[in-house]
């Protein structure tokens, strides 16, 4: 006690410089950092039997002439593993189907490090969230796994004609269980593009294992038939677009 009457601390030095050395031993993260946690994530999945087997199931899809790759909704590269990991296979997959063209992507969640990112691999930002509506003229694999059933249904409404639905590949969710898991009645009022692909596409799905088996469960390539697109009835390119529900918490 000192002569004021207050109490007299000793500051303890050792304590805090153990403190100090904890903060700087804490890895800042960086543009660099991410890109080399992605470049691990790209190296698992090349040397896994996922992907030696799903490079068997594209073969068999006979996917030729490819122009572009659009992405949504992968997330952030900075805070999510599981974002790191569908970078990794989309950047493979861009590699093996030898685009002609350019991969674009768009996430309203990215960072500033996760647009460093992008830059890094060649992928061009998509500036406007066009809630999956983009309209495509040559073959396009829209690359959206996990998204909400919205978003499927928008990429097919946007393209929904006889020659221009042959222009999509979607790798996604398998849109077959929606109809397993919702009434058809539900699914007609809300996304009956989907419904009325479920005719006219090949769903070819990604081997079940892999990590925890959440990253790429339940996820399919889709593609659109020639022959079922020609043999369907006029009828059914004359489904026309639903309003979307306001504040869709599906709509990126």
């Amino acid at each position: 006690m000192e002569d004021n009457g207050f109490t007299l601390f000793k500051y303890n030095s050792r304590k805090n410089q153990n403190r100090r050395k904890r903060r700087t031993d804490i890895k800042q993260v960086s543009a660099d950092s991410v890109i080399e946690l992605v470049e691990d994530r790209v190296d698992t999945l090349k040397h896994s039997e996922f992907y030696s087997q799903l490079k068997e199931i594209i073969e068999t899809c006979h996917i030729s002439n490819l122009e572009d790759i659009i992405c949504y909704g992968v997330g952030s590269f900075e805070q999510s593993r599981t974002s790191q990991f569908q970078l990794g296979l989309v950047l493979l997959l861009r590699e093996s189907l030898k685009i002609k063209g350019k991969m674009y992507s768009y996430d309203p969640v990215l960072t500033k490090i996760d647009l460093e990112v992008l830059q890094h691999y060649d992928i061009e930002l998509i500036k406007v969230n066009e809630q999956a509506k983009r309209k495509v003229t040559a073959l396009t694999l829209f690359y959206m796994p996990h998204c909400g059933k919205t978003l499927y249904n928008n990429v097919l409404a946007s393209n929904w004609s006889r020659e221009d639905i042959k222009n999509v590949l979607l790798v996604g969710n398998r849109l077959e269980m929606y109809h397993e898991n919702e009434p058809t009645s539900k699914l007609r009022r809300e996304v009956p593009h989907i419904l009325e692909a479920l005719d006219l596409i090949k769903c070819s799905p990604f081997p079940e294992e892999f990590d925890t088996n959440t990253i790429f469960n339940d996820t399919c390539l889709h593609q659109f038939l020639p022959e079922k697109v020609e043999a369907a009835e006029d009828s059914v390119f004359e489904v026309e677009a639903v309003a979307e529900p306001e504040n869709d918490p599906e709509l990126i």
